[in-house]
């Protein structure tokens, strides 16, 4: 089983070189007026170039992918608002590469699972409701979970008419479709500076904080992180005895791990509509293409505005100056590279900062038009404990 689960941790979502790193390093703050961001590093690794297709040819990819890779996270962003702690994803967890618990991330906010009060999830692949569950349980004891109505429907229906894990043999044909031949733009690629320094985020510009404006972080725990637990499998559902198939392996995380949610939180998964206000301050917006119900979120505070992006962007060094480029685990194409143009478009126009699920650590910048196909993004830093 633990062969399984490190297949799938490989596999998942975005091929990662998982490295277990320091709590210091995993939890960045940044202040939105009366919001405080934390930006918590679930795991950090490499997009490799065989995940993306496009208009480019090989040889146009790799020029923006060195290597055959683009450095890549997965970013969850845990929000201290006035109204409640809101937290946007969750990552894999405990299932996680380097094993970190989440819980171990988001008491350097000085929090623990039982204070959060909204989990609001961009969409329901498994590197971002992982953390969701503890083993079959809830991980968050009294938390909402809210995701998009469509994205719930979708998911639901899957994990009702697929058979369980155990009966299926090669599963490549219930995987994401792969993206086509599409059109697409020249990057600048921006390194990340002044690691360590508070930051507003501002309309303009991200200005230095005082250090009496900054709330500081707590120290980190120095316990040693929990061991990964194996990964949580729909009641009637057997792991075990598989065929360990690639396929097979990410299909399972795929499937099961939106089915195991659904079962786990019952009545306090609820869904909300595109347009909404799901909790104060925080309005969905249709992102739809890398699943049926994916969704940003627009938060506003004051006049402070941040744009959570979720997976419109995987490879930043090659998505944002050609948005015309998918990652293979878009489940729609040319709706997915829709959303992506619309949303960056909008944000380079509004000079609205953006935060991404998958831009490397903290995974926040600006976005602007790069007078070709495309866009650059520049990061900005916030504070570290």
């Amino acid at each position: 089983m633990r062969k399984l689960i490190a297949s799938v941790l490989f596999l998942a979502m975005v091929i990662m070189a998982p490295t277990a790193l320091a709590n210091s390093e995993n939890i960045k703050q940044f202040t939105v007026n009366e919001v405080t961001v934390y930006p918590i590093q679930d795991s950090q690794g490499e997009m490799d170039v065989s995940l993306f297709s496009g208009p480019l040819s090989a040889q146009e990819r790799a020029a923006y992918m060195p290597g055959g890779k683009a450095p890549a996270s997965i970013n969850v962003f845990l929000l201290k608002t006035p109204s409640g702690n809101v937290l946007v994803d969750t990552g894999w967890g405990k299932s996680g590469p380097g094993g970190q618990a989440l819980t171990d991330l988001i008491k350097l906010s000085g929090l623990g699972p039982d204070d959060i009060d909204v989990v609001v999830l961009t969409h329901m692949h498994p590197d971002h409701i992982g953390g969701l569950l503890n083993g079959h349980e809830p991980f968050f004891s009294r938390a909402r979970v809210m995701v998009s109505a469509p994205e719930l429907s979708y998911w639901a229906k899957a994990s009702a008419t697929s058979p369980p894990a155990a009966e299926q043999g090669d599963d490549s044909e219930n995987l994401p479709a792969e993206a086509g031949d599409e059109p697409g733009f020249d990057p600048l690629a921006v390194p990340m500076e002044n690691e360590g320094e508070a930051v507003v985020i501002e309309g303009e510009a991200a200005a230095p904080l005082s250090d009496e404006a900054v709330e500081e972080v707590a120290p980190a725990d120095e316990a040693a992180a929990p061991e990964a637990e194996e990964l949580p499998v729909a009641p009637g559902a057997s792991a075990d005895n598989r065929d360990e198939t690639e396929a097979d392996v990410l299909a399972v995380a795929i499937r099961e791990l939106p089915r195991a949610v659904i079962a786990a939180y019952g009545d306090r998964l609820t869904t909300f509509e595109f347009g909404s206000e799901v909790v104060p301050g925080l309005t969905a917006v249709e992102a739809v293409g890398h699943t049926p119900g994916h969704t940003a979120l627009l938060l506003k505070s004051g006049e402070r505005q941040l744009l959570f992006i979720g997976d419109l962007i995987h490879a930043a060094a090659l998505q944002f100056p050609e948005p015309d480029e998918c990652t293979s685990y878009d489940q729609d194409k040319a709706p997915a590279i829709g959303s992506r143009k619309v949303i960056l478009s909008m944000a380079a126009d509004g000079n609205l900062p953006v935060a991404g699920a998958h831009i490397p650590f903290p995974g926040i910048g600006f976005v602007k038009p790069d007078g070709k196909r495309g866009f650059t993004f520049t990061p900005v830093q916030g504070s570290g404990s």
